[in-house]
């Protein structure tokens, strides 16, 4: 909601994700994808460490996405 964008919820969330994903999980590498025009979502990404790797279609709908990943700290 608007009303709560900026705020740093969303970082403090994929934080909070990508934690899991090392601490508990033990992944070796996390990826998400994104369109190409949501630039909330491409500034979030690359701030938790995310890094662009390619565009990629999903499926047969030719939608494109861009997929962004970050390998994991070994524990």
């Amino acid at each position: 909601h608007p009303d709560f964008w900026g705020q740093g919820y969303a970082n403090e969330a994929a934080l909070a994700c990508m934690n899991y994903a090392q601490d508990n999980l033990q992944l070796e590498r996390i990826a998400a994808i994104t369109v190409p025009s949501n630039n909330a979502c491409i500034r979030l990404l690359k701030t938790i460490g995310m890094q662009y790797e390619k565009e990629i279609s999903l499926g047969n709908s030719n939608e494109v996405v861009e997929l962004y990943a970050r390998q994991m700290l070994k524990v």
